[in-house]
């Protein structure tokens, strides 16, 4: 409990954020980007990729953003669909491609 200078009754704190966007609706993908932009995983380990799909004022209108292409680290393990297995110690970049555009995750196998 929150008891400064030794109080015997609790002080309440309440924080918060309230956001407003005037951005209008909009509903189409202009740009896209990945859940996680570095992973740190183990040799035998395997993880999953999410990407979200925003629109013009970033703001995201798909939250499993399906038809992106991914490619890159086989050095280090395999892909197959979103998923990656790691299979050998070492860093490379996983290129993520959507509407003709790229984002680049930085997977590190340890």
């Amino acid at each position: 409990m929150n008891r400064p200078n030794g109080a015997t009754t609790p002080t309440a704190l309440v924080e918060g954020i309230f956001g407003v966007s005037s951005a209008p609706a909009d509903a189409n993908i202009s740009n896209f980007t990945p859940t996680l932009s570095k992973i740190r995983m183990h040799v035998g380990e395997s993880t999953d990729f999410v990407f979200y799909g925003l629109n013009q004022y970033g703001l995201v209108v798909n939250s499993a953003l399906s038809g992106v292409a991914i490619s890159g680290a086989a050095n280090i393990g395999s892909l197959s669909g979103y998923t990656f297995t790691a299979s050998t110690k070492g860093a490379a970049d996983i290129t993520a491609t959507y509407g003709g555009k790229s984002s680049v995750i930085k997977v590190v196998v340890e």
